[in-house]
């Protein structure tokens, strides 16, 4: 299988380093050379190596019909009963335990751990370190930052985001940032 990243990043290196072969690495603004490598390399599958959630959104709205392939990292674990969506990235030691769904292009970074029966909305990144507990559901586009925990149960709105280190015990809602222990929206 041919694999062509769009993305040229620091994200980027990570994936082309878990991916077992990279054809070409592109600038996600490089429309003429998508084409082309599509026209010499008809059965190549893409992966969008963008790491913020908004540019890689925008980008996979703007190349829906891209073949997309999944990139797990080698040493990552996955349930057979789990459920990935395409163009998902999943990073070295990351663990999506039994039930889960992964929405499209999500990011389960280093050492994640995304437990029994969560539902990953598209587009949505959780960072190096994150811990869910079961039945977690994240909406869309959110980011979940390094180091982060959310509780059993919980559930975050679209387009949120939980910074660095906090702990989400209660609902998180869409288009909120929430920080701290216990997590909260802080003035």
């Amino acid at each position: 299988m041919t694999l062509i990243l769009i993305g040229d990043g620091e994200h980027a290196r990570v994936v082309a380093e878990a991916a077992s072969s990279v054809l070409a690495c592109l600038a996600r603004d490089q429309e003429a050379g998508i084409a082309a490598l599509r026209q010499h390399h008809p059965d190549a599958r893409f992966h969008l190596a963008l790491g913020d959630n908004r540019i890689r959104i925008a980008a996979a709205n703007r190349h829906a019909l891209l073949p997309w392939q999944n990139v797990v990292h080698p040493r990552a674990w996955i349930s057979p009963s789990a459920r990935l969506g395409n163009g998902v990235f999943v990073g070295a030691n990351a663990v999506i335990q039994a039930g889960a769904v992964i929405g499209d292009h999500v990011i389960i970074n280093t050492a994640a751990v995304v437990e029994h029966d969560c539902r990953i909305g598209s587009g949505s990144h959780l960072a190096p370190g994150v811990v869910l507990g079961g039945g977690v559901e994240i909406a869309d586009a959110c980011l979940i930052g390094l180091g982060a925990r959310v509780r059993d149960h919980c559930r975050i709105g679209s387009n949120a985001t939980v910074g660095m280190g906090a702990v989400v015990v209660g609902m998180v809602e869409a288009g909120t940032t929430v920080i701290g222990i216990p997590a909260g929206v802080r003035p």
